[in-house]
């Protein structure tokens, strides 16, 4: 099954063919993170956006992809037949087509939606959803085994950095609501991996749509206290989730709240990474690295608007190498290292004992940030000043400071055109 930003860019695709948009100024409805994902589809065929507009008034005025959001009514009123406005939107569909409409906006015509979630209020449509929740509960059983009294723990979405602080909390909440027995659902064998690094035993690894089928399960019988618990501060709508960001409440305090219950007070369970993990050591040999002497660069995420490009961190790469330090790129099978690095890659496993060993960390921030943040290293992260998330900007809702994560770090926020000023601070964050 796609995600959901591979289902949007495909829409993206079939949409722009359409004899109704060509030639047409383009006007993005929605300054979202998957709204970004439709704009560099468009970059890729050619496109520019004429504007973005949004409904959120804490977003108005702010810098999106090198434009300036502004409000439906600035840029489309008075009616304008040139432009196409292109609706990317996940829970309130039905409404911004509404606006459009009454804007003078006809769907199909001048307004196309994107969306990853689909209105189908068909008798097939019903008879689907029947039908999954028959799976969901086929697939529950499956996973729960002979054990029905064991509680199944459901963490839905697949960022690392969700499962590393689901993990911080869920032994406690455990004994507190004295399960006997559980087993946990994730929806990715990287997920997998940082729960079992977490020390946690019983992980499966899950597809998306099974997931989502178990949970619907769940919802339609009205399962038990602890039969099936949902670990996510708002998934499928909802409510919860507008309050990221709001007065504070940032990613932790959202888990520790709004899944767990836990007040202020209850400690995290935070490992301690290790630098003598052997099979680090061996690592380190292999590759050339010194121990205490390395600086990690973690250039890759899913979720910002826009990445410093190559120069930026070959830049920071040729730096740091001229003190005398090793430097080496995390990065997957399909991700190459940054030029003059040593490619980095290593289980999740063994990721916060890796950065514990090497000294220097310096990435954008992503799941593998939350994962490494126990370390002693020396920590440079950044974000993207543009990126706002629900109620807060990037930094404000997932600052390792301010969710009491990071021991020795410096956060920098960064927008295009930082990247020459950004080096020089990034090497000052590193001494």
């Amino acid at each position: 099954m796609p995600s959901a930003a591979e289902d949007v860019r495909r829409q993206a695709r079939r949409t722009i063919r359409r004899p109704a948009v060509r030639g047409r100024k383009l006007v993005l409805f929605g300054a979202s993170l998957l709204a970004a994902q439709v704009k560099h589809e468009l970059e890729q065929h050619g496109l520019t956006l004429d504007a973005v507009i949004d409904n959120d008034p804490d977003k108005v005025g702010r810098s999106y992809q090198g434009l300036t959001v502004q409000r439906p009514e600035t840029v489309l009123v008075p009616h304008r037949d040139d432009c196409v406005v292109i609706v990317v939107a996940v829970t309130a569909t039905r409404e911004m087509l509404f606006q459009m409409e009454s804007l003078g906006y006809a769907r199909d015509r001048q307004a196309f939606v994107l969306s990853p979630t689909k209105f189908d209020e068909s008798p097939a449509a019903f008879l689907r959803g029947v039908r999954d929740v028959l799976r969901g509960r086929a697939s529950y059983r499956k996973l729960i085994g002979r054990d029905r009294e064991s509680t199944l723990f459901v963490a839905p979405y697949a960022g690392t950095g969700d499962i590393y602080l689901i993990c911080l909390y869920l032994k406690s909440f455990v004994e507190r609501e004295n399960i006997r027995s559980y087993k946990l659902a994730v929806a990715s064998n990287a997920c997998a991996q940082v729960a079992r690094m977490m020390g946690e035993t019983d992980v499966t690894a899950v597809d998306w749509a099974t997931l989502n089928r178990i949970i619907g399960y769940g919802r339609v019988v009205r399962a038990a206290p602890h039969e099936i618990v949902v670990l996510n501060d708002g998934w499928d709508g909802a409510p919860t989730q507008w309050l990221r960001g709001f007065k504070g409440l940032d990613f932790e305090k959202m888990f520790r709240h709004a899944v767990f219950d836990f007040p202020d007070a209850t400690a995290a369970q935070i490992p301690a990474p290790s630098a003598t993990n052997d099979a680090v050591v061996e690592l380190f040999d292999q590759q050339g690295l010194v121990p205490g002497r390395t600086v990690v660069l973690s250039p890759y995420a899913n979720t910002l608007f826009h990445v410093p490009d190559h120069d930026f961190w070959g830049a920071v790469a040729a730096r740091c190498a001229a003190r005398g330090l090793t430097v080496c790129t995390n990065c997957a099978p399909t991700e190459e290292p940054i030029a003059g690095t040593v490619a980095a890659r290593f289980p999740l496993a063994l990721a916060a004992d890796f950065v514990e060993t090497a000294g220097y960390f310096v990435g954008v921030r992503s799941g593998f940030c939350d994962i490494v943040s126990a370390t002693g290293s020396r920590m440079v992260i950044l974000y993207d000043r543009d990126g706002r998330f629900y109620k807060g900007s990037f930094q404000e809702y997932f600052s390792l400071d301010a969710m009491g994560l990071g021991r020795n770090l410096l956060e920098l926020e960064y927008g295009p055109g930082d990247e020459d000023n950004l080096v020089g601070e990034v090497l000052g964050g590193l001494t």
